[in-house]
């Protein structure tokens, strides 16, 4: 499949499909307070200080827009099938929750990340060469 991602979480496989744009524009919209904390986290790099800013960001998320967020990333993912038999979705969309009683907090948290990242990653880039380029003389 063209544009899937496929990682590793604890010992199952995953794999990510795309998001649509609408997605994507609104999960950016979602995380938009809190990606100057977070920007300036990660140029600051792993430290205690650190965590606890980015734990702080996090925090200011509602939880509505959390859920949406989880939601949009988790209905692109898929799990594989032990025995290499296929692959099973891991969002239960009418319930509202993974598919597996073994996600827990961690996981679901590590996949969503992966999954902003991939999609969103090349959206933030093209947005500060953008920027730098409108301030350059």
């Amino acid at each position: 499949m063209d544009g899937v991602l496929e990682f590793a979480v604890g010992e199952h496989t995953y794999r990510a499909g795309k998001l649509d744009a609408v997605s994507q524009l609104h999960i950016v919209r979602r995380l938009a307070p809190i990606l100057t904390t977070l920007r300036s986290v990660a140029a600051e790099g792993v430290g205690e200080n650190a965590l606890q800013k980015a734990v702080e960001a996090l925090g200011e998320i509602s939880d509505e827009a959390v859920e949406y967020i989880i939601a949009k990333c988790l209905a692109k993912v898929q799990r594989k099938r032990p025995g290499d038999t296929g692959w099973t979705a891991i969002w239960n969309a009418s319930a509202r929750r993974p598919q597996f009683d073994d996600l827990g907090g961690f996981e679901v948290l590590t996949i969503t990340s992966k999954v902003v990242m991939n999609e969103l990653g090349p959206f933030f880039s093209g947005l500060a060469s953008s920027l730098q380029a409108d301030v350059q003389p």
